[in-house]
């Protein structure tokens, strides 16, 4: 850490404290003096008290001493949040995007775009507590929902896998013991579809049911593929979930939750050439390609990515005299078929068929205190077995001759680890946490590469290995109450994220495990009578051996997982909410961040090529140390107003989105960037009078139609980089029912 940056941060949480503190001091006083003048406000202009699950028991967002942003159903229902995607409108501090089928999760820079078999996010995904290995993005449409919490920074010590960066906790929603009915209808651009239902009911107290569905049909896509005539830019989803709540006696709760889904999509699958780059046929004379309309590509095969599966879990939580035990069981199945055009050009030079599965089964058992305990405790363990296989990869075209390519490659991970967390209840408003985790991976994996004409099929030599890794992830927090509404907070934790091996092909020698520490010191604060909320976190997290892809041009197409030495992600960021009238509110947040590679010695660069043969150079190694960490811009934020109004016609909600990022960068050498850019999302509803179960809403995304990105794939070749595109404006309207 330099000199400079210690000084910005020492003066940064002096700031941040003396300031906060004195603000909510003066508050403090001022709202007294405001109580003996004037009547209090009506309840009706506070904000709602946000409860969060973040530390595995329910408390109230502004006494958790976590930097954490949580969004209610109500308010992904007004801001028009469908899609895992669209929460970067709430949230200036996370970038999700898509990559081969995959959601691809990032939180203050850190993440990962490798999107594998066996290779898992670095900010990771629950649902219900399951933990979630393999992230198909059309399954995160978020029907159902209570309730996202996004808790940034490594999350070792309760959660432990893979959340270095952070994670994403998704909430749906608990059947009711009364008859429950929410209905939506509705149509878009793209002549897109869009259908949901959800019903909850109960038999007396003790039995309660619920059932979502979900129907997502796009007919048009957002371009074309000129040389086929197929469509560009679609996402076709069917999505059903279940859960049962049964309280046979007293003190004993069972939760049995279970969902389907099936997926046809070709977000997330390159295109063409990414902006100010060049493509060129790859074969001679290499003839350059485009330009293109931004939505189009120019493929001799349609891309295309299939994917559906499901999963179980069973929640058991028994009520003991001393304490609660919890366990959650919990098994998931993913099948999916990629379909890629692996040159993205006209000549049927190299395609790829990509026929995969992923399994995992899980186990979290927690003893934790109850909420009159001297202190708050949680002991658990953590069980986790996933195998994730090729079965296989098929590459075929002028690339390979009269061969095909059959890649067969397969690993699993058994994990265990053992948890525990405390907190001490001190004198003077002051609590301390001290948190441990254990974890064991035994990684292993094997595979092979055939060649076969159609007269003779070459079996390849199978390589096998297998590694386990053991690490102790820890935590360390002082939080202090200076008054009834604000709190302050340091913490020190770590994240740990084991090593894998590479599937494609497969590789004996894995990457080294990715390790994080972070330092956090923040406050959480609400004034005028709680119609004002401010949160502010300043941060440090300092990350080894980050797992990095490269991508050769070499036939069959190769994959290479390496390690960065050493990164950073550092930073300060500033979230709120305010109830300005009863008939107005705001919500608001900024993000001031500095992520580099401090050391990365052997990164991967590819040179641009702007003559014949176009693309890019040959895969070389230099040195990105000081340059950005991908998705990790200098500067974002988000600004989301909403006003509400009735009339002799009805009720009007008006609400809008905006969201500002700064240039980021997409890989290690920095080569391609996202310019800075801005969205703006828009929503009307209307609920008519003397129809109280009936509205209507209007919804615009992306209303000033930028073109930006969701990623690229920068390789060797003619190639070159393909960009990922993201949706273009779309509008549409929803017809509701509720019960």
């Amino acid at each position: 850490m330099t000199r400079q940056y210690r000084l910005y941060l020492a003066t940064s949480c002096i700031a941040l404290f003396a300031g906060g503190l004195s603000l909510s001091t003066g508050a403090a006083m001022a709202q007294s003096t405001d109580a003996a003048m004037n009547p209090p406000a009506a309840a009706s202009t506070a904000l709602t008290e946000v409860v969060v699950t973040a530390q595995k028991r329910a408390e109230p967002l502004q006494a958790t001493p976590l930097p954490i942003t949580a969004f209610s159903a109500a308010t992904l229902d007004k801001d028009n949040i469908h899609s895992l995607e669209d929460l970067t409108a709430l949230d200036s501090s996370i970038r999700i995007g898509e990559g081969t089928g995959q959601a691809v999760p990032f939180i203050r820079g850190v993440g990962n775009p490798v999107r594998n078999i066996g290779d898992e996010a670095s900010s990771s995904i629950y649902i219900d507590g399951v933990y979630i290995s393999r992230l198909p993005a059309a399954f995160f449409q978020l029907p159902a929902v209570s309730q996202i919490e996004v808790l940034k920074g490594p999350q070792g010590t309760l959660y432990g896998r893979n959340s270095e960066g952070g994670l994403i906790s998704i909430l749906t929603r608990d059947p009711t013991s009364q008859p429950a009915l929410d209905a939506s209808l509705g149509y878009g651009s793209f002549d897109t579809t869009r259908a949901s239902l959800y019903a909850s009911d109960g038999i007396g107290d003790k039995l309660k049911f619920n059932l979502s569905l979900l129907e997502v049909n796009q007919t048009q896509g957002w371009g074309q593929d000129i040389a086929t005539g197929g469509q560009n830019g679609f996402e076709d989803a069917s999505i059903a979930r279940t859960k049962i709540m049964f309280d046979p006696w007293s003190g004993t709760h069972f939760t049995f939750s279970a969902d389907y889904f099936s997926t046809r999509s070709t977000d997330g699958l390159s295109s063409l050439a990414y902006q100010s780059t060049t493509q060129g046929l790859p074969i001679a004379p290499h003839t350059q390609i485009g330009p293109l309309p931004f939505y189009d590509t120019d493929n001799n095969l349609n891309n295309v990515d299939r994917s559906y599966g499901g999963g179980v879990s069973l929640k058991v939580q028994q009520d003991l005299s001393f304490a609660d035990l919890i366990s959650i069981t919990a098994y998931r199945r993913t099948d999916e078929k990629l379909i890629q055009d692996g040159d993205d050009s006209p000549v049927n030079y190299t395609n790829a068929v990509f026929n995969d599965a992923a399994l995992q089964t899980s186990e979290e058992l927690r003893l934790q205190s109850k909420r009159d305990s001297l202190f708050d405790w949680v002991l658990g363990f953590y069980y986790i077995d996933q195998y994730g296989a090729y079965s296989p990869i098929m590459e075929n075209g002028l690339s390979l001759g009269p061969y095909t390519a059959v890649i067969y490659s397969q690993q699993s991970d058994t994990s265990y680890a053992g948890f525990g967390q405390t907190t001490f209840h001190l004198p003077a408003s002051t609590n301390l946490t001290l948190g441990l985790r254990y974890t064991t991976d035994d990684v292993s994996g094997s595979g092979h590469t055939d060649l076969a004409t159609t007269t003779r099929y070459t079996p390849g030599k199978v390589t096998a290995a297998d590694r386990t890794y053991d690490r102790a992830t820890y935590k360390a927090g002082l939080d202090h109450r200076f008054t009834a509404d604000t709190l302050g907070y340091v913490s020190y934790g770590t994240g740990f994220k084991a090593g894998v091996f590479n599937t494609v092909p497969f590789a004996a020698t894995p990457v080294l495990p990715e390790t994080t520490t972070a330092y956090e010191i923040g406050e959480k604060t609400e004034l005028f009578n709680h119609r004002l909320r401010l949160n502010a976190d300043v941060f440090d997290e300092e990350i080894k051996n980050l797992q990095v892809q490269a991508v050769t041009a070499t036939q069959p197409l190769a994959l290479v997982l390496i390690n960065a030495s050493k990164a950073h992600s550092r930073g300060f960021e500033f979230d709120g909410a305010a109830s300005i009238t009863p008939a107005l509110s705001a919500t608001f947040g900024f993000t001031v961040m500095d992520a580099k590679y401090d050391s990365f010695a052997d990164a991967p660069f590819y040179a641009p090529i702007n003559t014949s043969p176009f693309g890019n150079g040959p895969l070389t190694l230099g040195s990105a140390s000081g340059d950005y960490l991908p998705r990790a811009p200098d500067f974002s934020f988000n600004l989301g107003l909403d006003y509400r109004l009735s009339n002799s016609l009805g009720d009007w909600d008006v609400n809008g989105n905006y969201v500002y990022s700064g240039k980021y960068y997409w890989d290690p050498d920095n080569h391609h960037s996202q310019n800075s850019m801005g969205l703006l999302d828009a929503n009307l509803t209307f609920m008519p009078k003397g129809l109280p179960h009936w509205s209507l809403s209007l919804w615009g995304k992306n209303l000033t139609d930028v073109q930006y990105y969701w990623g690229e794939n920068e390789t060797a070749g003619s190639e070159g980089t393909p960009g990922v595109v993201a949706p273009p404006r779309t509008f549409g309207f929803n017809l509701n029912y509720k019960l």
